[in-house]
């Protein structure tokens, strides 16, 4: 019997769940869901579903824990890896844990909210209260409405949102937090805690929303935050508001945080970015934001306050296109240890007691931005350890003064309470440099006046007189002086009065008029023109001015010799030729032939018959009579005395497209033909008959016509010599 007990006892201790199969448990309300009928468990109206294939938890409309106000130790107990909350309709939680979590979770909305009230359970003393707890990180909150509160919490710490590292997000989401702050060094309620280390972050996105109110701290991690797009806000928290490693806010993020005794924004030997957002940091108790290094850029609006400096950088700080308002209660209001630079800002540093209100420990570079920075007799309103360069803007120093234990440069306007003031600058060496005028508008305007002649205009002593008038090295503040240079000067130029145009002469080509030149490399074109040569301007053809390098021009009176080598860059054809002077032109001509179309036998211009065809009747066509025109008296032309205009025959063929009757030898015997023209190709004007063009078409027939016209002087020749018997 007592060996039948013991078995009993051990299958009880030992039997199986539903959820050791898959390693790990689920419960709702204190009930096993995984062996629950249905996986189902009814909470008050509503109910908790689990499906085990897509691991989901779903709470439809739930009702877990006491609503008499006495609380359950965990509303929803997790171990089971890999689970998700699913929220349908209004739930509400009220316990000690009102989601535990052994591993990472994700709790998302399909149209559904989640409340969680905070209860302490006694029987749990020293037990930390928690909204939500995922014991090894990696919470990821999407697409719902969470709101977490607490009850009356003594003696324990409490936290809403509580994720030991991981990669935690929240994403679409709304977060809706208020505690009951204890303002106890030992006991807090917070937030969001992500205590552990490693590389445990905090991602909030998605147009994502989360509020804070009545608790000690708001937001603590010990690894890295970035808020992008979305919006952060937390009221008067009783010690710090945010403190994390590199904290980035980015792309229209919006925050909104106060803290009494500690930092609104802190990352302490970290970097806060913030780029395109805007942020309001109040700190009544130390400083609104406390970092290593600190970026402001991308048009953000940084709005930040504090009891000692508003601004407490331990290292870089960088203000780039953004506005900056940082005041200070009881101390300077930004203080940095390392090098400062402000560009194209608007940044007011203002301490409460006068203090400086720049007070950097490096190099101070302040460029093209408008800088209100406060100061009295005793106290800088700006000063460095450093260099200080201050270059465009304009910086207020009220009753203070700019001060540097190296060099200082300034290149903007300073102003003493409104006023214009460069007396209050010193620094231990009295190295003080100020910045030169901008006098790049002055001098483009000069340029375009150079660009001018003066004989092209009636007035242009009043440019003259604008142009001798600038001052040179005039310091940036008297700006406005050098800029009335510049615009005195563009007035006299928009002034001026041209000349009026005086009649052209046209002058006169005397050598190379309408010339023809063959394009064979070697051919140089020369005009002579009767203008001055002094008044020689230049040279165009076809009203595109030719380069000097491609012609060369001596007077005499003006004589123009274009290259060979430009020559031969022409297309064949008609151009037109102008040459240019500064009263007037003279225009020509010219006619370029290419090589191929002027080829034709070499002509003796002597007429030596050792130059002509050669006339041996072996080397002519068949002579036979019988081949031959008939040469019978009757049946030539009438032919009158030699010497008359009539001497030509009349019947000649006149569709022979061989001779020209212009190219006929003469009736007198002692004139022999000749086929080449009488002057050389280089100077004659070409010849439009139909002798003297090529055939339209394809092969070289010059042999052929060639033959032909011999033929033809010879049967003239003949007709020639026989009138001349029949005469005598």
């Amino acid at each position: 019997m007592f060996f039948m007990f013991l078995a009993l006892c051990l299958m009880l201790a030992i039997r199986p769940e539903t959820a050791s199969a898959a390693g790990g448990s689920i419960s709702v309300n204190g009930t096993d869901i995984l062996s629950a009928p249905d996986h189902q468990v009814s909470c008050g109206s509503g109910t908790a579903a689990y499906d085990p294939d897509t691991k989901v938890l779903r709470l439809d409309d739930a009702v877990i824990g006491s609503t008499a106000g006495s609380a359950v130790q965990y509303g929803v107990e997790i171990t089971e890896p890999g689970v998700t909350v699913e929220l349908i309709g209004e739930n509400t939680i009220n316990a000690h844990f009102g989601i535990y979590s052994e591993q990472p979770l994700t709790i998302k909305g399909t149209g559904g909210r989640l409340l969680i009230n905070i209860v302490q359970d006694p029987s749990i003393p020293g037990n930390p209260c928690r909204g939500i707890y995922a014991k090894k990180g990696g919470l990821t909150i999407r697409d719902t409405d969470i709101r977490l509160t607490t009850g009356t919490i003594t003696a324990n710490s409490a936290y809403a949102v509580d994720s030991w590292g991981g990669d935690n997000q929240i994403i679409n989401s709304t977060i809706r937090i208020a505690m009951q702050p204890l303002k106890d060094p030992d006991e807090s309620c917070t937030g969001i805690n992500i205590p552990a280390d490693g590389a445990n972050v905090l991602t909030v996105t998605g147009n994502s929303s989360i509020i804070m109110e009545s608790l000690d701290r708001g937001i603590s991690s010990s690894g890295d935050i970035t808020i992008s797009g979305s919006s952060l806000s937390i009221k008067d928290s009783s010690s710090f508001a945010v403190v994390a490693g590199n904290t980035m806010i980015s792309n229209g993020s919006r925050l909104d945080i106060s803290a009494q005794d500690g930092q609104a924004l802190q990352a302490a030997g970290k970097k806060i970015t913030i780029s395109h957002s805007s942020a309001a940091l109040v700190s009544t108790g130390t400083n609104g934001i406390f970092c290593s290094d600190l970026e402001i850029i991308d048009s953000s609006e940084v709005d930040v306050k504090g009891y000692w400096p508003a601004l407490f950088v331990d290292s870089n700080t960088v203000i780039r296109d953004s506005s900056v308002n940082a005041v200070t209660s009881n101390d300077v209001g930004i203080f940095c240890k390392g090098p400062a630079e402000i560009t194209d800002s608007e940044v007011k540093a203002v301490s409460g007691q006068n203090k400086s209100g720049l007070r950097i420990l490096g190099d101070l570079a302040i460029k093209d931005s408008d800088i209100t920075s406060s100061g009295d007799a005793n106290n800088n309103s700006i000063s460095a350890a450093g260099s200080i360069s201050i270059t465009g803007g304009t910086t207020e120093i009220g009753e203070g003064g700019i001060a540097s234990e190296k060099n200082i440069h300034i290149g903007g306007v300073i102003l003493s309470n409104g006023k214009p003031s460069y007396d209050n600058i010193q620094n231990g060496s009295d190295d003080v440099t100020f910045s030169e005028a901008d006098y790049s508008a002055v001098d483009a305007a000069v340029k375009k006046a150079e660009a001018l002649k003066k004989e092209d205009y009636t007035n242009f002593e009043t440019v003259e007189e604008a142009v001798q008038a600038v001052v040179r090295g005039k310091l940036f503040w008297d700006q406005d002086v050098v800029d009335g240079y510049a615009a005195a000067i563009e007035a006299a130029l928009a002034a001026l009065n041209p000349v009026p145009p005086t009649e052209q002469i046209s002058y006169e080509i005397t050598e190379g008029a309408d010339q023809t030149v063959i394009k064979n490399g070697d051919s140089s074109v020369t005009i002579r023109v009767n203008g001055d040569f002094d008044k020689f301007v230049s040279v165009s053809i076809d009203d595109s001015e030719v380069a000097e390098e491609h012609y060369t021009a001596v007077s005499g009176s003006t004589i123009i010799t274009f290259k060979p080598e430009y020559i031969q860059t022409l297309t064949a054809g008609t151009h037109r030729v102008k040459i240019h002077y500064t009263d007037g032109l003279a225009q020509t001509s010219l006619i370029l032939q290419a090589d191929e179309d002027t080829e034709e036998p070499p002509v003796d211009p002597d007429g030596d018959p050792s130059d002509k065809p050669d006339e041996d009747p072996s080397d002519q066509p068949d002579n036979d009579p019988s081949d031959q025109p008939d040469n019978d008296p009757s049946d030539k032309p009438d032919n009158k005395p030699s010497g008359t205009p009539d001497d030509k025959p009349s019947d000649k063929p006149d569709d022979n497209p061989s001779v020209d009757p212009g190219d006929q030898p003469s009736s007198n015997p002692s004139d022999k033909p000749t086929n080449a023209p009488d002057k050389k190709p280089s100077s004659q004007t070409p010849n439009t008959n139909a002798a003297n063009q090529k055939a339209p078409k394809t092969g070289d027939d010059l042999p052929t016509i060639w033959l032909l016209a011999l033929a033809f002087s010879y049967v003239m020749i003949r007709r020639s010599r026989r009138s001349g018997e029949v005469e005598n």
